[in-house]
């Protein structure tokens, strides 16, 4: 069971890019809270996968799905 609410919560966290993205083209791109968002997005990640994330490893599953990441 608590595998399952994991993977609902990794599918619900989708939609956190297109946030963060969001956040970055606004005029607030340089406040701290979107670099808060991004650290707290990652180790959720790295929490729910219980696999530790280079930054380059980031980097690529940062990128849409359609260039080959989580979205």
């Amino acid at each position: 069971m608590i595998t399952q609410d994991a993977l609902i919560l990794l599918k619900a966290s989708f939609s956190a890019p297109k946030v963060l993205h969001l956040l970055r083209c606004s005029p607030s791109v340089s406040h701290p809270s979107v670099e808060r968002f991004d650290a707290l997005l990652k180790q959720a990640i790295q929490r729910i996968t219980n696999s530790v994330l280079s930054d380059l490893r980031w980097i690529q599953a940062s990128l849409p799905v359609t260039d080959g990441s989580l979205g």
